[in-house]
């Protein structure tokens, strides 16, 4: 997918550009994968970038989501991370809605 290809793109350019000095150089030069690094964490071998958290990167108004990628990881370990964390999440949140619904049938 066009966002799987993304993180590995940005992955390999974060692997040749790792200061942040580099990276500011960058922004400035427009590097759309520069402008998409929220915060460079090169203790923990982290980068925090922002992506559309909608499927349809088309639009313009889409909310961004903050995505942490592993320079340490290969990009198929880091997407798989990412995936295995929004299904953990929407399994998380399934759950709390019944048990909330099941609370309220209680109280009637």
């Amino acid at each position: 997918s066009r966002r799987r290809h993304t993180r590995s793109s940005l992955v390999s350019w974060a692997r040749r550009c790792v200061q942040e000095t580099d990276i500011k150089d960058e922004k400035k030069r427009g590097n759309p994968f520069a402008n998409m690094i929220n915060k460079l964490d090169l203790g923990n071998e982290q980068i925090i970038v922002m992506l559309n958290s909608k499927e349809d990167e088309a639009s313009n108004e889409s909310p961004t989501e903050l995505v942490e990628i592993d320079i340490s990881m290969t990009a198929y370990q880091n997407s798989e991370n990412y995936f295995d964390a929004k299904k953990r999440s929407a399994i998380k949140e399934h759950k709390t809605k019944d048990a909330a619904q099941h609370l309220s049938l209680i109280h009637l």
